[in-house]
C-alpha cells in the first residue's frame, strides 16, 4: 500500500514538473514575440522618421526654388519699368501675378513650416513611444527572468522530492 502511495506521489510530482517546464517554455515564447514586435515597430518608426526627413529636404528645396524665382521676377520687374508704357502695363500685370504667386508661395511656405513642425512633433512623439516600449520590454524581461528563476527553483525542488520518493520506494521494495 505504501509503495502504491509513493508511486502516486512520484507520478504527481512528475506531472507538476512537466507543467512547470511547459510554463517556462510559454514564458520564453511570449518574451520572444514581444521582442520581435518591438524590433518591427522600431524599424517602422525609423522608416517613418527617414521619410519625414526626406520630405523636409524636398520642401526646403521647393522654398529655395520659389525664392530664386521671386528674386528673378523682381529683377525682371525692375528692368521692365524703364521700357515703353505698354511694356510697363504688361510688366505690372506680370508683377501683380508674381506678387500673387509670392503671396501664395509664402502661404505655402507657412503651411510647409507648420507641416514640418507637426512632423517634428510626431517624430518626437514616436521617439518617446519607442523609449516607453523599450522601458516596458526591459521591465517585462526582468519579471520573466525572475519567474524563470522561481520556476527552475521549484523544478529542482520537485526533482529532489522525486529522488527521495524513488529512494523510499526502493527501500520499501527491498524490505
Amino acid at each position: 500500500k505504501q509503495l502504491a502511495e509513493k508511486d502516486a506521489e512520484i507520478k504527481s510530482a512528475g506531472e507538476n514538473l512537466q507543467a512547470l517546464e511547459r510554463e517556462v517554455q510559454d514564458v520564453k515564447k511570449t518574451l520572444g514575440k514581444s521582442a520581435k514586435v518591438v524590433v518591427e515597430k522600431l524599424a517602422l518608426l525609423e522608416h517613418e522618421a527617414e521619410k519625414t526627413r526626406k520630405q523636409l529636404a524636398e520642401k526646403d528645396a521647393e522654398v529655395k526654388s520659389a525664392r530664386e524665382k521671386l528674386q528673378a521676377a523682381e529683377r525682371e520687374a525692375q528692368a521692365s519699368k524703364g521700357k515703353m508704357e505698354e511694356e510697363a502695363k504688361v510688366a505690372k500685370g506680370k508683377l501683380a501675378e508674381l506678387e500673387k504667386q509670392v503671396a501664395t508661395t509664402w502661404k505655402q511656405l507657412a503651411e510647409k513650416d507648420a507641416e514640418i513642425k507637426s512632423a517634428g512633433e510626431n517624430l518626437q512623439a514616436l521617439e518617446r513611444e519607442v523609449q516607453d516600449v523599450k522601458k516596458t520590454l526591459g521591465k517585462s524581461a526582468k519579471v520573466v527572468v525572475e519567474k524563470l528563476a522561481l520556476l527552475e527553483h521549484e523544478a529542482e525542488k520537485t526533482r529532489k522530492q522525486l529522488a527521495e520518493k524513488d529512494a523510499e520506494v526502493k527501500s520499501a521494495r527491498e524490505k
